[in-house]
């Protein structure tokens, strides 16, 4: 014979039973549908767990799929290059910046071996360029010389025109090996391409400011070297 149970209270009663004989508990389904479940019968719903970390990144037609070992948050890359041009690197860019001159540009990168505006202008160059460091170096040879010669009671102009002619050689070199230097720092403590843009141009370029330092010091070292010249005399 077919049993069935009875929800309410569990006994086991005939198949074709309508009510519980022990408790009285209907058996019909309501409604013409099943009898429903019990509560205790009824499974709790799928957890779910909060999604931890940013959402993934949507993958492209054609791309690769994200191997399961690999994050599958990827951040964004930095601003590094936002100005660069073309074919040129960052640093290319900023030394072009720094020079503030095309032409000019395309003659320090080559590294030429001549330089018209050092052997022209001497220092005043090197003044105009910022390039005060290596003013203050030159002149200072040029007067040591000057006050040895005179020690020497020699007169000779060989030694000044040698001095020119080493610097109109070597001026382009200096030039970019100032500026690469003035560049490396800067990217070096800035991580801003503005900052980095901003920066290289106060620093580069030319100063007529330069030029008027580089006329009082040489009437600076021409006075010094007066005054030692009438002391030996």
């Amino acid at each position: 014979m077919d049993y069935k149970f009875c929800s309410s209270c569990g006994r086991r009663l005939n198949a074709s039973a309508r009510f519980c004989e022990h408790c009285g508990m209907n058996l019909m389904p309501q409604g013409g549908g099943q009898i429903p479940p019990s509560p205790s019968q009824v499974p709790p719903p799928p957890s779910r767990v909060p999604a931890s970390g940013p959402p993934p990144v949507p993958r492209l037609p054609g791309q690769p799929p994200v191997p399961s070992s690999a994050p599958s948050y990827m951040p964004p890359s930095p601003p590094y290059g936002t100005y660069q041009q073309s074919s040129e690197d960052e640093l290319t860019y900023l030394l072009r910046l720094h020079t503030k001159n095309d032409k000019y540009f395309e003659k320090m990168m080559r590294k030429s071996k001549w330089n018209w505006p050092m052997f022209l202008l001497g220092p005043f160059w090197l003044g105009y360029r910022k390039m005060y460091a290596e003013f203050a170096m030159y002149v200072g040879v040029l007067s040591l010389m000057s006050i040895f010669l005179m020690l020497l009671g020699s007169e000779s102009s060989g030694g000044f025109a040698g001095m020119g002619i080493g610097m109109a050689i070597l001026a382009n070199q200096m030039y970019y090996n100032k500026s690469k230097k003035a560049v490396d720092k800067i990217m070096q403590y800035y991580s801003d391409p503005e900052v980095r843009r901003n920066l290289v141009i106060q620093k580069g370029g030319t100063s007529g400011w330069g030029i008027v330092y580089a006329i009082v010091i040489l009437i600076v070292s021409l006075a010094v070297e007066f005054i030692i010249e009438e002391a030996l005399l």
